[in-house]
C-alpha cells in the first residue's frame, strides 16, 4: 500500500509538472507569435 500511494504522489506530481511546462510553453509560444506578429 505504502508503494502505491507513492506511485499515485510521483505520477501526480509529473502530471501537473507536465501541465504546469506545457501551459509556459504554450504561453511562450503565444508571446513569441505576438511579437512576430
Amino acid at each position: 500500500a505504502g508503494s502505491l500511494l507513492v506511485d499515485q504522489l510521483s505520477l501526480s506530481l509529473l502530471t501537473h509538472f507536465a501541465e504546469t511546462y506545457g501551459g509556459m510553453r504554450a504561453g511562450k509560444a503565444e508571446e513569441t507569435g505576438r511579437l512576430a506578429a
